[in-house]
């Protein structure tokens, strides 16, 4: 390895730990940032160190946290015995959360919305609290989930730089 690879080092742990924070963090995109830093170390050393398999099992990983981003409130909600509709609802509450503004908005709009769709279909108070109960448990599962695939990641790449 040559002293300015070593020195490219730096920028890709930099986008892992941010990635690892992002994955808890929801204002950054955490195994996204892991990917393009793990991409731009494979294209600035010529992909060298970090082949295609690298960066295709990188590319999959991302491609889980994605689709786990947007169906986990919908999967809850699902799981937690919700009506269609509001199952619908909660995939697109959780796809347009982040555009509110605040962050506690992306974890509280999806419960919230679900909670009033199942109230407005005339089910009980307690099985609306029951279906948004289980949009905040999907939430809460994807939050680990990201975590441990930002950890994967991570490993994939530090593999890819060992082996």
């Amino acid at each position: 390895m040559t002293w300015w690879e070593i020195i490219l080092l730096l920028p890709l742990v930099a986008g892992m730990a941010l990635g690892i924070i992002g994955s808890i963090a929801p204002v950054l995109p955490g195994p996204h940032l892991i990917f393009a830093a793990g991409f731009l170390y494979s294209w600035a050393t010529g992909f060298r160190y970090l082949g295609a398999p690298t960066l295709i099992t990188l590319g999959v990983f991302a491609i889980i946290n994605l689709v786990l981003d947007h169906l986990s409130g919908a999967i809850g909600a699902a799981r937690a015995g919700a009506s269609r509709i509001a199952i619908f609802t909660a995939a697109i509450a959780g796809m347009f959360s982040f555009l509110l503004g605040p962050l506690w908005l992306v974890f509280v709009f999806p419960v919230l919305v679900v909670g009033i769709v199942e109230l407005l279909r005339g089910r009980s108070g307690g099985d609306a609290l029951r279906a948004a109960g289980g949009v905040g448990v999907g939430n809460l599962l994807n939050t680990v989930a990201k975590l441990i695939i930002s950890i994967c990641m991570c490993i994939v790449i530090i593999a890819g730089l060992i082996g």
